[in-house]
């Protein structure tokens, strides 16, 4: 009975000793699929925004982003680009060294909203993914640069020829801005 009562309070406690911040960011999606040989880079964008809780050198940071990622695939000599548009939700923990640089690692969830797949693609509903990062941004606020990859866990669509063993892979470039 105890444990019930000082975990939510000892959360409550860490949550109230954190600097909490707004930032926005934006920028470039290079993206493809892992799994297909006849798979290339499609180059797009994502944008969003995200809070930061700063506690010392460590921060957790949850987004919200829309993201247009894909890949150009060839069939039969043609190549055609396969684009997926999804509302992300990553949670990152970062580690602040070095004072302003940063590196980064956790999860992320997708909700696909739009997809330009054909009749025998089936393109799934929700992607998981793996984030791993590094950037420049400085804790009290204002512009910063960040690159991460988000690796897919999670097949993107399944195919009625069989093919269907092929995972997003996202290396992401963002402009980023913390409120002050």
């Amino acid at each position: 009975m105890k444990k019930m009562i000082i975990f939510p309070l000892l959360f409550g406690v860490m949550v109230a000793s954190a600097q909490l911040k707004l930032g926005l960011k934006a920028g470039a999606n290079f993206s493809t699929f892992t799994g297909l040989d006849n798979a290339e880079s499609l180059v797009a964008y994502h944008a969003g925004g995200f809070l930061r809780f700063n506690f010392n050198k460590i921060s957790l940071q949850p987004e919200l982003l829309y993201s247009k990622q894909g890949a150009s695939v060839e069939e039969n000599g043609e190549k055609k680009d396969y684009k997926l548009d999804y509302i992300l939700l990553p949670v990152v923990a970062q580690w602040q060294f070095g004072g302003s640089l940063y590196a980064e690692g956790g999860f992320q969830a997708g909700f696909r909203a739009n997809d330009n797949f054909p009749d025998n693609v089936d393109a799934k509903g929700t992607d998981w993914s793996g984030v791993l990062g590094l950037g420049f941004l400085k804790p009290t606020g204002g512009l910063g640069l960040g690159a991460r990859y988000t690796l897919g866990l999670a097949n993107v669509a399944d195919t009625d020829t069989g093919d269907s063993d092929f995972k997003n892979g996202v290396w992401q470039i963002s402009l980023l801005y913390l409120f002050k």
